[in-house]
């Protein structure tokens, strides 16, 4: 399944691209990803209309920086909505499914999770965090 804004043209020549090239079958679903309830929405779709989520990329993002005085509250409402609080919501749907236990979860972050050089990227150092937190299993009882 496949997510993101663009062009329609484009997004159905990506699309029909991978089915022809790996010969698997892809759908498109145009979800805003600044949505809790969209996001859950496309978790559903593509467990509705492929029977299973095998592998969640989280790589929804949006990008604005500045100096912690000058930046935005608005930008950083926004932000913080795509790029850290709606892939927690898909995380945590693809987390919780018993179905897909064995399935995967990449988060795409930049460097800047890991050093944020004094500019205000530091919500990508919480997305390493939830990658670990998400990752974690208790372990097997005995």
């Amino acid at each position: 399944m496949l997510n993101g804004f663009g062009d329609d043209g484009e997004i159905e020549k990506i699309r029909s691209g991978l089915e022809r090239e790996y010969g698997v079958r892809v759908a498109y679903d145009g979800a805003d990803m600044s949505k809790g309830e969209a996001v859950r929405g496309l978790i559903e779709a593509t467990i509705e209309q492929f029977g299973r989520l095998d592998i969640l990329v989280n790589n929804a993002g949006i990008q604005f920086t500045a100096l912690v005085d000058e930046f935005p509250a608005a930008k950083w409402h926004a932000i913080l909505d795509i790029n850290l609080s709606r892939r927690s919501t898909a995380s945590r749907r693809r987390y919780t499914d018993e179905e897909a236990a064995l399935g995967r979860i990449v988060n795409i972050a930049p460097a800047h999770g890991l050093d944020a050089q004094g500019r205000l990227c530091r919500r990508q150092a919480w997305l390493v965090g939830l990658t670990k937190v998400v990752g974690w299993r208790p372990p097997a009882a005995a």
